[in-house]
């Protein structure tokens, strides 16, 4: 009896192993509306000039040379806009009008937190696998350029990196 009782249990293990590798979801791509252009970002921040030539790395030491940025869908559905959001060095907090078909989003002159403190120009593009994580594998890149209208230097601020893997960058 006790073998048969093993034998049932191994079964309905090996059984449940099996289907909890199931890979197959009815998420779609990316499991929200904006697919691939959402997500959590480590990037590094840049101040160009008018002519975009960086004039340099991590501007007033704000933050070590990385910050993290979040890109995310609107809780209406929409599938033509997304959050942006940099908690870390402007604090910005707005949404911007996308292009799903070539990964790009651009906005004009908009309020950039609810207190509407500024207003922001920003034009950046989602690269799919254009980017390599700390191990050297592909994962998706954003890059992003950005001026302010309450930034008295005048500059264009560069932010790029990769998409959060999880790991420490």
């Amino acid at each position: 009896m006790k073998k048969y009782i093993l034998m049932i249990a191994s079964l309905f293990a090996l059984g449940m192993a099996a289907v909890s590798c199931d890979t197959m979801t009815n998420e779609p791509e990316g499991g929200n509306e904006i697919g691939p252009m959402a997500g959590n970002w480590v990037v590094t921040l840049q101040a160009l000039d008018e002519n975009g030539s960086e004039v340099y790395d991590d501007p007033y030491g704000a933050t070590g040379a990385m910050i993290e940025i979040n890109t995310f869908a609107n809780t209406n559905g929409d599938t033509d806009k997304m959050w942006f959001s940099d908690q870390g060095f402007w604090g910005l907090m707005f949404q911007v009008p996308i292009n799903k078909s070539d990964y790009t989003f651009e906005a004009k002159n908009v309020p950039y937190d609810q207190a509407e403190t500024g207003h922001v120009t920003i034009k950046g593009k989602v690269l799919p696998k254009a980017g390599k994580n700390i191990h050297g594998m592909p994962v998706d890149s954003i890059c992003v350029e950005a001026s302010f209208d309450d930034d008295d230097s005048g500059l264009i601020w560069r932010y790029s990196g990769v998409r959060y893997q999880g790991f420490t960058e």
